[in-house]
């Protein structure tokens, strides 16, 4: 296998056969590594090569032959920027990253053995459901199957439309449903058995210790799923941006999860409009008790910069003030470390 990346030819001890008996050695890798820097004629070439031409004509026939290198006004040059042949055997998959703890607790069973164990549910972009809505935050599971795949591998096809799944009846399943009930039916179904829920009458009211209505708040749920012997996590808000900071507080997890061990959990996050974190409010509880805090951005090696949001979850005063102490968290109003 070889490969040219900025004008340099990495090489593998394995060459295999492209066509009939035509085969790939070093003094070919050669000719590719210094035509991949400039265009040449035979006679340069050859004194490139420090070969002779007869020898050198050879090879680049072959080349020719096998579409590799092109030919024009007297001079060869590279048709491709990259090469690939298999190695015997098939090779070896790249191995995934194991899933550290807490967060493979969490993501369980909808993740078993390293591979996704269920479905993710984004809402129709068409006008849809008792509000003739379009889901306007379902692009979000480019950012999670960013997360995930870091992690996880998967044999089908693991995303449905929720007009889908119910057509097809598959809600018993494991999901991972993204959206609030009004642009997604399977959260609508969802919703009365929620630990956190949207109000029946205006489902724009998320109903935690106290009623939130802000647009930027989101929900961030692990519950058994009602429709069958499965879980069901569910990541929405009360507008697009609310859906977006509860994925983001996913990718912020060894802050959201840190007092996690399993079971039920839910944890309402609030959004900041600006490139830095800001000082908000939320709620955090879901059998386990989990003690949520501020918390600092995301690597930008997770997100580009123009996904990068606010972000915060708050916790008692006492364990706020020592974690902004220590630098990890930034300074915030007073009024918004209260907890309802």
């Amino acid at each position: 296998m070889y490969l040219l990346v900025e004008e340099e030819v990495l090489v593998s001890k394995d060459f295999l056969p492209l066509r009939g008996r035509s085969r790939i050695d070093e003094e070919d890798l050669r000719i590719l590594g210094i035509l991949g820097r400039e265009s040449l004629g035979l006679s340069q070439l050859a004194r490139k090569m420090g070969m002779e031409e007869q020898r050198v004509h050879y090879r680049l026939k072959k080349l020719l032959s096998l579409g590799i290198l092109g030919r024009k006004e007297g001079k060869y040059f590279l048709k491709y920027r990259a090469f690939g042949y298999n190695i015997p055997g098939g090779g070896t998959p790249v191995a995934k990253n194991p899933l550290p703890e807490p967060l493979s607790s969490f993501l369980s069973p909808l993740v078993s053995g390293g591979r996704l164990n269920g479905l993710i549910v984004v809402g129709s972009p068409d006008p849809h459901g008792p509000y003739l809505q379009r889901a306007r935050d379902s692009h979000y599971v480019g950012v999670l199957g960013l997360f995930l795949g870091r992690y996880l591998d998967f044999d089908d096809f693991p995303v449905m439309l929720d007009t889908d799944i119910r057509l097809e009846r598959r809600t018993g399943e494991n999901m991972i449903v993204l959206g609030g009930p009004v642009s997604n039916l399977v959260a609508l179904d969802l919703n009365p058995h929620a630990p956190v829920q949207y109000g029946e009458e205006n489902p724009y009211e998320l109903r935690g210790r106290k009623t939130y209505t802000e647009d930027t708040v989101g929900v961030l749920q692990k519950f058994k799923n009602p429709f069958g012997d499965s879980w069901v996590i569910w990541i929405s808000g009360i507008r697009a941006v609310g859906t977006k900071s509860a994925v983001l507080a996913l990718l912020n997890w060894k802050e959201l999860l840190r007092e996690y061990s399993g079971g039920e959990f839910w944890a309402i996050v609030r959004g900041g409009q600006g490139r830095r974190w800001k000082g908000g409010q939320g709620e955090g509880a879901g059998g386990q008790r989990v003690v949520l805090a501020l918390i600092s951005p995301i690597s930008s090696s997770l997100l580009s910069p123009h996904l990068l949001r606010g972000l915060s979850i708050s916790m008692s005063l006492s364990a706020t003030a020592s974690l902004r102490s220590r630098g990890w968290i930034f300074p915030a109003r007073k009024s918004s470390l209260r907890l309802s």
